[in-house]
């Protein structure tokens, strides 16, 4: 497991710069024919997000 985290090409995922993340939202967003898709870390945090789209 600390080969694999040492090894593992990683970015700032607040700057888009991260593959993993980048990978999961693209992947995601094809699932739910959506042109985009955000991650977000917490259920509090993507709930205020949603809230905040609509207002």
């Amino acid at each position: 497991m600390r080969t694999a985290m040492a090894t593992a090409i990683v970015g700032d995922d607040v700057y888009g710069e991260d593959p993993t993340v980048n990978l999961l939202e693209k992947r995601l967003a094809s699932l739910l024919g959506k042109e985009e898709g955000a991650f977000f870390p917490s259920g509090t945090q993507s709930n205020l997000s949603a809230v905040m789209a609509h207002c």
